[in-house]
């Protein structure tokens, strides 16, 4: 059994290793506390809504901040970005765009088409057999070959496809 010491020296690694990743889910139910209190949206579609502006806002900023990290990763694995390399300068700030539109309730099915057609590509592009796919990534994750929290990410950012699925669906 280990000791008083060493649980909190876990602990703390596990904090500081995903610290990042917290701190985004935190901003991301800040925003929606503060939606759901301020503008009174209780009815489940709106709340959908509000959740994907959330994410898109949240993580566009994210990108944006770490935009030559993000070109670099994207780069590697994304089919459309290695087609045509000026869509990873430009995806962050669509990302942007579209939490934004969301945000406002403006072209919320445009916005939500575009998104799945995107966000599948990325997910198809993810999951890919190659040396980069989220298959691979798992497989030298669990050989402790690869950091924990990007697997995390990746499987927080493939939800959204779902999500804005179900929201076209609940639109109707």
């Amino acid at each position: 059994m280990p000791s008083h010491k060493e649980t909190i020296s876990r602990v703390t690694r596990i904090v500081e290793k995903y610290s990042g990743l917290f701190a985004l889910l935190g901003f991301m139910t800040l925003y929606m506390i503060i939606r759901i209190s301020l503008a009174n949206r209780t009815s489940l579609t709106s709340m959908v809504i509000d959740l994907v502006a959330a994410y898109f806002i949240v993580f566009g900023i994210w990108y944006i901040r770490k935009h030559d990290r993000f070109t670099k990763s994207v780069l590697r694995y994304d089919f459309l970005a290695k087609k045509f390399p000026a869509y990873t300068h430009f995806f962050p700030y669509l990302m942007l765009f579209f939490g934004l539109l969301l945000h406002v309730h403006k072209l919320t099915l445009v916005v939500l088409c575009t998104s799945i057609v995107l966000y599948t590509e990325r997910l198809v592009s993810l999951v890919g057999f190659h040396k980069h796919g989220l298959l691979q990534r798992i497989k030298k994750a669990v050989s402790r070959q690869y950091p924990h929290k990007v697997i995390l990410a990746e499987c927080l950012y493939a939800t959204l496809v779902p999500l804005s699925a179900l929201l076209l669906l609940t639109l109707r």
